[in-house]
Order: structure tokens, then sequence, then C-alpha cells
């Protein structure tokens, strides 16, 4: 009688029967509990900050994958200007090509052009890599404060010991096409004899720049101006976020940034 019973009220829909819903009512709740964070977290500007070679990119790109933030590269702001024929592009290019450091100002106003256009939507936004310098900092925090008051900003530094970089970057390629861009390990590619994009097909590159001597040449550039930078956020108040990401996967980077949230 009581099974009876049971199986009346399953077909009335009064009751469920508890067999093959655990895994797609897990598989929900976990993606309503990532929609629920997104919204909780409000207007967020992430800033990445790392060596280079440090994951920041990739993590990055794993936060627009799993949860629709946006990013901003400045490196891919730079090098989408350099396809440009105008004044500021020209610019740009010579100093790029002598090997120096494209001038705070002008990066800020390139930041400042890309905000603008893409805070409509109020999605979190992730800074890759900027600001590099304590007067970018700066710049960045006066901007912030003075077109983007309703946005909250958080840094999040990313730490990986300098033998393990080198060696991250000079097992580098990359796609070539622009609008991909991303980035594998020769020691993780099932295959690392073809060299093709798993994402759009195109052909994967290894950077010039990522030899051994140009890695550390830049990893040095990084420490001249990384302490600066977060001592310019200490004395401001702002909180510095750490993930130590040595030897972990990109998967568990990733999980080490969402508990932070």
């Amino acid at each position: 009688m009581v099974y009876r019973n049971f199986w009346l009220l399953i077909a009335a829909g009064l009751v469920l029967p508890a067999c093959n819903f655990s895994s797609d009512k897990n598989k929900a709740t976990t993606e309503e509990s990532k929609e629920i964070e997104g919204k909780q977290m409000g207007k967020t500007i992430f800033s990445f900050f790392g060596a280079p070679g440090s994951g920041k990119g990739t993590l990055a790109e794993r936060c627009v994958e799993k949860l629709n933030f946006k990013v901003l590269s400045t490196g891919n702001l730079c090098r989408s200007a350099m396809t440009k024929d105008d004044e500021k592009s020209k610019l740009i290019t010579s100093i790029i090509k002598e090997g120096k450091l494209v001038p705070d100002e002008l990066i800020s106003d390139m930041v400042e052009d890309w905000l603008s256009k893409e805070t409509a939507d109020n999605k979190t936004i992730i800074l890759d890599g900027y600001p590099r310098t304590a007067k970018q900092a700066e710049l960045l925090l006066n901007l912030l404060n003075t077109n983007f008051k309703d946005y909250k900003f958080r840094v999040v530094s990313i730490i990986v010991p300098e033998e393990e970089i080198v060696d991250r970057i000079t097992n580098r390629v990359m796609c070539e096409n622009k609008a991909c861009q991303t980035t594998y390990s020769l020691k993780l590619m099932k295959d690392p004899n073809n060299l093709i994009c798993e994402k759009c097909g195109s052909k994967l590159i290894r950077r010039q720049d990522d030899t051994e001597q140009v890695v550390r040449e830049r990893l040095s550039v990084y420490a001249k101006y990384s302490d600066d930078v977060l001592s310019f956020y200490r004395k401001n108040n702002i909180k510095i976020e750490e993930i130590n990401a040595s030897k972990l996967s990109v998967d568990e980077v990733y999980e080490n940034f969402t508990k932070i949230l």
C-alpha cells in the first residue's frame, strides 16, 4: 500500500523520483551559483598583476570562458594600434621597434578609450598586465575616480618563481591569428609537431622575443617597476590579493581565483 501510494503521488506530479537527477541538479546548481556570484560582485575591474609568463593572460581567458568577463590586454591594444595608419599608431610602432616602453600617458589614453566603449554592458573587466608602472597605476586610479566611480577596483597578484617562468616562456607558442592569440605550452601539447590552434585552426608560432636572454631581460624590467606599483597600491589602501601559481595547472589557478571572488 505504501509503495502504491508513492507511485500515485509521482503520477500526480507531487513527488519526483530521486534517481537520475542528481548530476543534472548539481550541474544546474553550479551554473546558477556562478551567475549569482557574478551578479553579487557588481561592477568590478580587476588588475591581474604579475611577471611576464606568470599566467595572467591564460587565467583571463578562462574567466572569459567560464564567467563571461571581458579582458583588456595593453599588449593587444598596442599590436592592434600598429596595424592602423594614423599618427598615434606610427608613434607606437616606432617606439616598440626601438625596444622602448610605450609612454605611460599614451597607454593610459588607449585604456581610457577602451573602457569608455566596453563598460556599457556592466560586465566585470580584467586588465591583463595593466598597470605596469606606478605612474600608470596613478593615472588609472584618477581615471576610475573620475569617470568610473561605480566600479570597484581589485588587484590580483599572480606569483611564480623566475626559473619556472623562463621555462614556461621558452616553451610557449601562440596562435598567429590576432583575433585569437591563444597560447600553448609545447610541453603540454599532445603533438608538439602539429602546431595548429585548437580554437581557430590557425598556425601556432613562437614569438621572436621568447628566448631565454630576452625573457630574463623582461623579468629584470618587471622587477624594477613591480615594487613601486605594489607600494603605490598599499599607500592608497588598495588590497593586494595573491595567488601562488607555481606548479599549478590552469584549472587549479582558476579555482584559486574563484575562491577570492
